[in-house]
């Protein structure tokens, strides 16, 4: 196998250089989304590269991704790792989820399948149902009773009596129990029942949105269970949800992987970009174009990255997956006064003694973010030449790669200028590291 070959038996090279390793320094949250863009778009290695290693650390959403890939996969052994470590967290739907292989097991004892009952009866009480069918009307097994009024209030929401289980909710909202705010949040985007009152509005749809957002992706099977019921009238958002629902545990969603069968059922254009997943689940850090403060004087750091011109450029560089191959790139950007970017790319590795290059454009936009941090968006769009490589090797094709950097100043520089970009490579072939410094003093 060759050294590069990181992702399969013969690792394709991105023209604008891959590796199969996600940066260690993505918050988590970033990198579950990162993740979850790779399985929406059925990558499932890209998936595996952004969320094992935060599963390892114990972010319980990656755990949770980890342990969808191995359900899909058919991997119980994998699924059952995943699962055992979400439910150390006390994860709900993770409990009930090894409940449920502990009943259908041939070898577990009738202690331990009555313990499972247990648990699944204990899921059902809370309020978490997607294993009831199984568990209670194909074997006439009777439910728990509500034992106190958080039980009471989650079985008047299942009954639609929501007037009843909101003020129930804010009384136990009032005594610190912070699973009934979800709950609340729930009922206000809650859609009207036939023959009922319309529901109640404890919330704003504002703040109910954002609260079922963010808790969703803190892992909270309660929002994440109505969560799309926030966006009535947006397909790619009830879609992107239902999959996090569907992920999480709630099995009962009808999630379909095709997108093309999505935009039926949705009935609507299903947009499972990077950017389109962000614009849904984590809003705020979505980038704007933003003219004001765009190029704040001729030393902005956009002129900046933009002044590297003729025999200056940006060094880029990364190493593969294993570690043993550099795979780098020269690339010089042109950013217009509207932020529109251009960028010539000329990737080079060492293969077998041999170099190879590659030289694309890509094209953009550079902006200031919410956050004010300077950011470089392009995607390849041309080969302009192209050595070919071994056979065992294969370029990117035009359009495959996505380049996403912010640019830093260094407090004490160490490599080329003073500054630096810091980001991602998205390609077919996973999510890689990307870093980029002056390769030389202004």
């Amino acid at each position: 196998m060759s050294p590069l070959s990181a992702f399969t038996s013969g690792l394709k090279v991105s023209a604008i250089g891959l590796v199969a390793v996600i940066s260690a320094g993505l918050a988590q949250a970033d990198a579950f989304i990162i993740g979850y863009h790779a399985y929406l778009n059925g990558d499932s290695y890209g998936a595996t590269q952004a969320w094992k290693p935060e599963a390892e650390n114990g972010d319980l959403m990656s755990q949770l991704g980890m342990a969808k890939l191995a359900i899909r996969s058919r991997d119980w052994a994998a699924a059952t790792r995943w699962n055992d470590a979400a439910a150390t967290q006390g994860y709900l739907p993770a409990k009930a989820w090894l409940a449920m292989r502990t009943r259908q097991s041939e070898t577990a004892t009738s202690g331990q399948k009555g313990a499972a009952l247990l648990t699944l009866k204990e899921a059902d009480v809370q309020g978490f149902r997607s294993h009831n069918v199984s568990t209670f009307r194909a074997s006439n097994t009777a439910r728990m009773e509500p034992r106190n009024r958080y039980e009471r209030a989650v079985a008047k929401y299942s009954f639609g009596e929501l007037s009843i289980a909101t003020g129930e909710f804010n009384a136990e909202l009032a005594q610190g129990n912070s699973n009934a705010k979800s709950w609340l949040a729930c009922i206000s985007v809650h859609e009207p029942i036939a023959g009922k009152d319309t529901p109640p509005r404890p919330l704003s749809e504002a703040d109910a949105r954002s609260y079922l957002l963010s808790r969703t992706l803190q892992g909270d099977w309660i929002a994440a269970m109505c969560a799309k019921s926030a966006f009535p009238d947006n397909a790619s958002a009830q879609y992107i949800l239902d999959g996090l629902a569907d992920l999480m545990g709630h099995t009962s969603v009808a999630f379909v992987p095709d997108h093309g069968m999505a935009m039926v059922l949705y009935e609507g254009p299903i947009d499972v970009s990077l950017t389109g997943i962000q614009k849904i689940l984590s809003p705020s850090s979505v980038p704007t174009i933003s003219t004001v403060g765009l190029r704040p004087g001729p030393e902005g750091i956009l002129d900046r990255v933009s002044a590297r011109q003729g025999t200056l450029y940006w060094q880029c560089e990364t190493v593969s997956g294993d570690g043993t191959t550099e795979v780098g790139a020269q690339i010089q950007f042109n950013i217009a006064s509207d932020g529109a970017a251009t960028a010539t790319a000329a990737t080079g590795v060492w293969l077998n003694g041999t170099w190879y290059s590659n030289v694309t454009s890509l094209t953009g936009k550079a902006y200031i973010n919410r956050s004010g941090e300077p950011i470089i968006d392009m995607k390849e769009t041309v080969v302009l030449s192209q050595d070919p490589l071994p056979e065992e090797y294969s370029w990117s094709g035009a359009g495959d790669s996505h380049l996403l950097v912010f640019v830093e100043k260094q407090t004490s520089p160490t490599e080329g200028g003073e500054y630096v970009m810091n980001g991602t490579l998205t390609t077919s072939f996973g999510v890689s590291p990307y870093h980029c410094y002056e390769a030389s003093k202004l």
